[in-house]
């Protein structure tokens, strides 16, 4: 089938008031209460929401300066916290756990892993790859990092 097919059949599903509006839940991080509000609302889906996250079990380093700062809301708290959670733990190979990021745009996935940076360079991790799609995002990346008080970091 066609994607424009089934867009039409999705889209006249709703039009006969099927399911799909019940596809999106209101998303906020349900076992941490740190940081501001996130400035925008932020959904997930309604099957994601009925599984519960692990317990947050990491302390940031540079937690006082984020709550000082405000430079990151209580979502990008709590990704940063289960991304350094994770990071604390090794695969069978030896080589350090990753984390995926996957929000949507205008989430703040940048000023998150800016954050994730700054906590390992803390931690003396000094080195990092920071892959995108646009070279022009380097602009971004840095003023990132400066505004998270990393301008240490080249």
């Amino acid at each position: 089938m066609k994607i424009y097919q089934l867009a039409k059949e999705i889209e006249q599903d709703e039009a006969d008031g099927g399911m799909s509006g019940e596809t999106f839940t209101d998303y906020w991080p349900s076992k941490l209460s740190i940081g501001h509000p996130h400035p925008d609302p932020i959904v997930e889906t309604s099957s994601l929401s009925a599984v519960q996250p692990p317990e947050p079990t990491y302390n940031p380093k540079i937690m006082d300066k984020l709550e000082s700062l405000k430079i990151l809301s209580c979502l990008q708290i709590e990704t940063l916290v289960y991304a350094c959670q994770r990071h604390l733990q090794h695969i069978q190979s030896g080589a350090r756990a990753g984390f995926f990021i996957g929000d949507g745009a205008g989430v703040g996935k940048g000023r998150t892993i800016a954050g994730l940076i700054w906590e390992n360079w803390q931690h003396g991790r000094k080195k990092a790859l920071w892959i995108s799609v646009g070279s022009d995002l380097k602009y971004d990346a840095r003023r990132d990092l400066d505004d998270m008080g990393a301008s240490c970091i080249e």
